[in-house]
């Protein structure tokens, strides 16, 4: 569904009422001073609800090429008098919501005011621009940094057919909790860039509005219609989504795990308990206000299986893959087979024996191969092509701590350890991490892919003793010599046989 102003809004708020003429005074001009944007936008409740349809002075492809054309140029005022429109209440705040809340890409708009003549129409936006992208040059590098992360984000999402529009949704909320953390000490800061879709993708760190903003853009790039939604209560803004035409509320900031006082994020943890969730379910995890969108009502996805989940979901090879941490399984995305068991336990002892359990913490991402997941003091890497898994780093860690988040950057595995679980009020003064080098394992493939298809498993077991029982079989001969001894026989077969049913035995010159 394409994002009209719908998602915009508003400026259908542009009413039938006025096909008022310009009059022989339009050389006489008013202008009403800057506004400046808030979390929340004022009349927030009606962001989404103001305008369903645009009247036929507005296309609004258009009108959002006219604007992010000259906002890229920081031009400080554009001229829309072609388009006719009144100046009034419902038109200037239709238009300022508009840009503020509704494109992403206008991140460096601050106070937005009117030119207009006495004869009552808009002749001219007048914008001011932030700081830190006050100029063409500024824009442009901002630009292409929050382009370049949102490419990296999308990667194998964007344009992929394999995935429908809610595995898409969940993906990308995924990867902006994981991508993004909430800038409390650019808060206090006062830094301008927290609140845009730049900070948090260009820069990686932002307030919720940032995160809005950010996952606007990431869904519009996908195809996925939505909407800025926000309580001046709860001071907070998130999203609405249309998901197969039912809207449904998703606020990314609220799961994006992090420990308290103010501490980064967790590296690995992804809540979802705030996703695709109906106007009652979203009021339920404690968006308790009566002042935004309460029209999502389809209950579908309100008590569904991703909330089992504190761990991201990670896309490999044409399959989503997850951890359920209420059962501790990992487990495969289509049909919801448990693939293994990632059982642990996260505890803190106290001095009397008594302890706070602390429940099922493992995370869970991908090293492009293989899938990469923890337990309270390991590491462990899933190989999907035969169901093997492997210990790749055990942490030496003494009394209550215990790995709460992974994530591997830059050649490194990186590990969260704290004694406290995050989302607690119990403190987090003792988080740190450990940072090791990784390196993908190199499977000796060469040395037991009898058949040539880049894989281990029971194809290769087949051709194998078909050769050794004298068959004519296509066979690959340095291969199927797994142990490298010059000959291929029974002990070739059950060397294969032991690793292909998880044996800890090595393939190649050394087994």
């Amino acid at each position: 569904m394409k994002k009209f102003i719908a998602t915009m809004l508003i400026l259908a708020v542009i009413v039938s009422g006025f096909s008022l003429n310009v009059s022989a005074d339009t050389g006489s001009f008013g202008f009403t001073g800057y506004e400046y944007p808030t979390i929340y936008s004022s009349g927030s409740y009606n962001i989404q609800n103001s305008g369903r349809a645009i009247t036929s002075r507005v296309y609004i492809e258009d009108f959002k090429t006219l604007f992010l054309e000259n906002i890229a140029q920081c031009n400080s005022s554009i001229d829309i008098s072609g388009y006719n429109l009144g100046h009034n209440d419902n038109n200037t705040d239709a238009i300022q919501n508009y840009i503020w809340y509704c494109l992403p890409e206008a991140f460096n708009v601050f106070g937005i005011g009117f030119t207009y003549t006495w004869s009552g129409l808009i002749t001219e936006v007048n914008l001011s621009y932030r700081d830190f992208a006050d100029t063409p040059a500024e824009y442009a590098v901002c630009h292409n940094k929050m382009i370049a992360a949102a490419d990296k984000i999308l990667t194998d999402i964007e344009g992929n057919s394999k995935l429908d529009d809610v595995q898409k949704a969940l993906l990308l909320h995924d990867r902006l909790a994981l991508w993004n953390e909430y800038d409390y000490n650019g808060l206090e800061a006062g830094d301008q860039d927290i609140y845009t879709a730049y900070g948090a993708l260009g820069m990686r760190g932002s307030v919720c509005q940032g995160y809005a903003m950010a996952y606007m853009y990431l869904l519009e790039r996908v195809g996925i219609s939505n909407s800025y939604c926000s309580s001046e209560a709860l001071n907070h803004g998130w999203n609405t989504v249309y998901i197969n035409g039912r809207l449904y509320h998703v606020d990314v900031t609220w799961d994006d795990i992090s420990w308290e006082k103010g501490e980064r994020g967790v590296v690995g943890g992804v809540g979802h308990e705030n996703f695709l969730r109906s106007t009652q379910g979203i009021y339920n995890t404690g968006h308790k206000a009566d002042d935004y969108d309460y029209s999502p009502s389809d209950t579908t996805y309100d008590n569904y299986f991703w909330q089992n989940s504190v761990a991201a979901f990670t896309y490999l090879n044409d399959e989503i893959y997850y951890i359920d941490n209420t059962e501790q399984k990992l487990k495969r995305y289509s049909d919801r087979t448990a693939l293994c068991s990632v059982e642990g336990e996260w505890k803190h002892y106290l001095e009397d024996g008594s302890y706070y359990d602390f429940g099922n913490n493992a995370r869970l991402l991908t090293d492009g191969d293989a899938l990469i997941y923890s337990l309270s003091d390991s590491v462990y890497r899933y190989d999907v092509s035969n169901g093997k898994s492997t210990k790749i780093y055990n942490a030496d860690l003494s009394g209550n701590f215990s790995i709460y988040g992974i994530v591997i950057e830059d050649e490194y595995l990186i590990c969260d350890i704290n004694d406290i679980v995050p989302y607690t009020s119990l403190g987090c003064e003792n988080v740190y991490q450990i940072k090791v080098k990784y390196e993908k394992p190199v499977d000796n493939v060469e040395y037991s892919d009898a058949n040539g298809d880049g894989k281990i498993n029971g194809r290769d077991y087949a051709m194998l003793i078909q050769h050794i029982n004298g068959a004519n079989v296509n066979i690959t001969l340095k291969n199927a010599d797994v142990n490298v001894d010059g000959k291929i026989n029974g002990r070739d077969y059950a060397l294969l046989i032991q690793y292909i049913n998880g044996w800890a035995v090595t393939l190649g010159p050394k087994a």
